[in-house]
């Protein structure tokens, strides 16, 4: 005999099933007709206020956990309070040699700079024009007449480029203390944002104001102080990005009441930008009140645009959020150094394996190995550049001197040859037509299953898929 409610069926008709049970074990309903009463109404009732909370508290508690939350904002939400600050969109980068020719000119000073976003190029890929621009000073003196630009800042580096809109975004400091910006825009790339606080509105067109550094978490925290000027840019519930600063203890100083925070930054296309090999002067350039004229200015691109992505997905949040805390911001175990280069390179890499030299075939001890898969369309230059900055993040982080060592992938290629019956009456399309949807199956399977570590062929799969590819696919084979 029934005794309980069954409170964990979730469906209607379930629901109200198990009401009337109970009800008929009792004594007082023992011999009524549920279906031809009113009690029936409110047998509906109950059921569907039971079927509305058990759904509420079952996305409440799903959405309360990192493993099993479906929503962008918990999943986000959730990975903050692990320490971890999901990816924005990424602008893509090219590197280019950038001088101007002026010689016999007369009036012109020995020595210009080019403050960020002066420098204004135009790529074209798939007939979609992309903007890109210099996000750090450059400067060139005068050689023979030619000036030949540099980074003012690392001399010997090449110039960087970035695509995207260049915008900006201002917000008055008001008396109230942990105050959030909200930056109305989700196609921003963090990484490319310039923030400085002025006195007032008026000074904010006069000079340059106090420039505040991004806080990430691979920053070490021991350099931290209450003067230290730093900044937080991180994805609201909303998917926009909201701005917050120090309150004098944490994270350093904030801005006085009065003070006007601008926010400059790229509206990026992320990954569509990716593999431009030209690009062209969009702006004319002012060197002091000389404009300069389009025909004396030289661009060469020395490496391709590349590391452009869209923003960090749920998938990859959910993977990497628990390594990034574990990791703890240092490198001591194989999955650490995975974890924090994937952190901060991940939009040059596709993917990556690290292990220690203990587990080599040829055991090296204090050294760790590592094997990186470039993103399609990186170029030389930017995976040696990529290179040396892994290089100096692991010499930052180690806890222990061991030696960090690239390995090659080694890469692997499969040849296929695919037979299949076919059986023209079972489907409208021509042989033709079909065959064409198998290559395309066999295409997609090659795709979505090799081409990273730990990933296995397998060829009995594959053909389930060629298989699964029209009714008229009859059976298949492979060599």
């Amino acid at each position: 005999m029934t005794t309980t409610i069954k409170s964990t069926e979730l469906d209607f008709q379930t629901i109200k099933t198990n009401l009337k049970n109970f009800l008929e074990a009792s004594d007082e309903f023992n011999d009524y007709d549920f279906e031809g009463s009113a009690l029936n109404n409110l047998l509906d009732v109950l059921a569907y206020n039971t079927h509305y909370n058990a759904l509420t508290a079952n996305f409440a508690l799903n959405e309360s956990f990192l493993v099993t939350a479906q929503l962008r904002p918990s999943v986000v939400s959730l990975a903050e309070s692990l320490g971890y600050v999901p990816d924005s969109k990424k602008s893509a980068e090219a590197s280019i040699t950038f001088s101007i020719n002026l010689a016999g000119v007369t009036g012109l000073d020995s020595q210009y700079i080019l403050e960020p976003g002066e420098l204004v190029l135009r790529g074209t890929r798939d007939r979609i024009d992309y903007t890109f621009t210099n996000r750090i000073a450059l400067k060139a003196v005068a050689s023979n007449g030619i000036y030949d630009f540099y980074p003012a800042s690392a001399p010997d580096d090449p110039i960087l480029v970035y695509e995207g809109e260049d915008r900006s975004q201002d917000f008055i400091v008001g008396s109230a203390r942990d105050v959030v910006y909200v930056i109305p825009d989700e196609e921003i790339d963090i990484s490319t944002a310039i923030v400085r606080v002025y006195e007032d509105l008026g000074s904010s067109t006069i000079d340059g104001g106090t420039e505040f550094s991004l806080y990430t978490n691979l920053l070490d925290a021991s350099s931290i102080s209450a003067k230290s000027k730093l900044y937080v840019l991180r994805e609201s519930p909303n998917s926009f990005y909201e701005l917050t600063f120090g309150n004098g203890t944490s994270l350093g100083v904030a801005p006085d009441p009065g003070n006007v925070v601008q926010v400059n930054y790229l509206r990026t296309a992320g990954s569509g930008a990716n593999g431009i090999p030209t690009l062209k002067l969009a702006r004319e350039i002012r060197l002091g009140s000389y404009e300069v004229n389009p025909e004396n200015v030289s661009i060469s691109v020395t490496s391709k645009s590349s590391g452009g992505g869209d923003k960090e997905g749920i998938e990859s949040i959910r993977s990497n959020a628990p390594f990034q805390y574990a990791a703890q911001n240092r490198m001591v175990t194989a999955n650490d150094y995975s974890t924090l280069i994937l952190k901060k390179y991940s939009n040059f890499i596709s993917d990556i394996q690290s292990w220690g030299g203990e587990d080599d075939p040829n055991p090296d001890y204090g050294t760790v190995f590592t094997s990186i898969v470039w993103s399609t369309g990186i170029s030389a230059t930017t995976i040696s550049s990529t290179r040396q900055g892994i290089l100096d993040l692991a010499d930052q982080f180690s806890i222990a001197s061991f030696n960090l060592t690239f390995v090659d992938p080694v890469e692997t290629y499969i040849g296929v040859q695919v037979f299949f019956q076919f059986n023209p009456s079972l489907t409208g399309l021509t042989e033709s037509s079909v065959r064409s949807s198998v290559d395309e199956s066999v295409d997609d399977y090659f795709t979505a299953n090799t081409g990273k570590f730990e990933q296995v062929f397998r060829l009995s799969n594959m053909l389930t898929d060629v298989d699964a590819t029209d009714a008229a696919v009859l059976s298949s084979r492979a060599n």
